[in-house]
């Protein structure tokens, strides 16, 4: 039954293009120009009619086969029936009246009704219910932006709930999940990534069809997902081949996968790379614009923030005197949302002017030289969420006290000289802060390199 159910998609396409015809040569032949036209719509409609039945036959066959979501395949299932039905009504009117009357017009016209309607619910049900109008120039929904889930322990994370399974709805769902199941593959519920698709199992190791073919170049025809879709970062890629290869067990925790070091590395990669909304929401004034032409005329960057506000970005890269630096940096306390002075000697008055900025989110003093206890003066920022002091000569007093910032973050220590004590110490103090110390290193990616061989 399933292989002649198998025949449905072939099939399928008569009656849509040979009843539609009928009824246009029904329409043509009604003109004094076109009255020939009346001898083809009966064969026409004979034949469509029999395609009809043929396609509700061989549908209802392949239904059994499963994979497709329930409702929507009801009202295809009983919609294409009525069509097969109301085709043949048509045939016999057609032939026994063989006339041009209102009767017949009618026939026709709930027909092509029945055709456009269950043509849709079809291209629905195999690519999804929005597949005519998802591109549509009036269609202007905005999908909200994918981000990760928030997860407090990586540790007791469970993978595939917390990790694998986001991974696949935002780069997977699209065309295998309930809306469409292309190649027979659905990857929203354990069932069905067990039962794979019509290419075998997915979860066979590296071998698997899900490993092999997010690991395939991108100009493979076998590659997934499409070339026209967001591609899987070489991070996102290692975190599924790590649970394919532990098993793809759908209970597993981090803690209890073998590769946890690695996992937990990658999902730390792909945290960073997210972009987080870290903008005040409340709106500023612009920038007092003398403070910030004096910036300029230092050789400080000053750049916007982000489109649509007022908030700054200042950047000592190229900064030469920083006489008056310290006074314009006070004049847009309000505005400076991120600042960076990476590898500057920084001055105490410059460091009080840095603790005067209200709304100061991200600071970078990466290799800054400065006394050791100085930083304390600039480190009452209420606002600050992330802080950079790699490279800096920080006392263990200073950086305890950044356990007095309530919306820190995130704190860089690479290549400092505060011990591991202190670090703990200021954990225990900070326990919602990543405390970076640096000095990790990543394996190399499966993805990294693609190496070509002639065959």
């Amino acid at each position: 039954m399933l292989f002649l159910g198998r025949f449905h998609p072939l099939l399928v396409h008569f009656p849509i293009a040979l009843l539609l015809t009928a009824f246009v040569f029904e329409l043509l032949s009604r003109s004094h120009h076109f009255r020939a036209m009346k001898f083809a719509v009966l064969p026409t409609l004979v034949i469509g009619s029999l395609s009809a039945v043929l396609s509700a036959i061989t549908g209802y066959l392949i239904s059994g086969e499963g994979g497709y979501d329930q409702s929507a395949l009801v009202r295809h299932q009983w919609s294409g029936i009525g069509t097969a039905i109301v085709a043949v009504i048509a045939t016999v009117v057609k032939w026994r009246m063989n006339a041009q009357s209102g009767f017949v017009a009618t026939i026709f016209i709930v027909l092509i009704m029945l055709v456009v309607v269950t043509g849709h619910l079809g291209a629905g049900l195999t690519h999804g219910e929005d597949f005519l109008t998802e591109y549509a120039p009036w269609n202007d929904q905005q999908e909200d932006p994918f981000t990760l889930p928030a997860i407090a322990n990586v540790d007791e994370a469970v993978m595939y709930a917390d990790m694998v399974r986001p991974l696949l709805e935002q780069r997977c769902f699209a065309c295998h999940s309930s809306r469409r199941q292309k190649g027979d593959l659905r990857l929203d519920t354990e069932e069905y990534i067990l039962k794979g698709g019509e290419n075998g199992n997915l979860l066979d190791g590296q071998s698997g069809e899900l490993c092999r073919r997010i690991m395939l170049p991108l100009e493979h025809e076998d590659h997934m997902p499409p070339n026209e879709r967001d591609q899987l970062s070489s991070a996102e890629i290692e975190l599924l081949v790590a649970w394919v290869e532990e098993g793809a067990d759908f209970a597993a925790t981090v803690a209890s996968m073998k590769s946890a070091p690695r996992i937990k590395a990658y999902w730390s990669i792909l945290q960073s790379a997210q972009e987080e909304h870290w903008l005040p929401e409340e709106s500023v004034s612009a920038g007092n614009a003398k403070a910030i032409t004096a910036l300029a005329s230092a050789g400080v960057l000053v750049m916007p923030a982000a489109t649509g506000n007022n908030y700054l970005s200042v950047n000592f890269l190229n900064a030469g005197s920083l006489r008056d630096v310290p006074e314009a940096l006070r004049k847009l306390d309000k505005q400076i949302v991120e600042l960076r002075a990476d590898g500057m000697r920084v001055t105490d008055s410059l460091l009080v002017a840095i603790g005067s900025l209200q709304n100061l989110r991200k600071l970078s003093l990466a290799n800054v030289t400065f006394a050791a206890e100085s930083p304390q003066v600039a480190l009452h920022l209420p606002e600050l969420q992330y802080l950079n002091l790699t490279g800096t000569p920080i006392s263990e007093s200073s950086l305890l006290q950044l356990a007095d910032l309530p919306n820190l973050r995130k704190v860089y220590l690479y290549q400092t000289a505060v011990t591991k004590d202190a670090i703990a110490r200021l954990a225990i103090a900070s326990p919602t802060v990543e405390i970076d110390t640096g000095g990790y290193v990543l394996p190399v990616l499966a993805t990294d390199t693609l190496v070509w061989r002639r065959e």
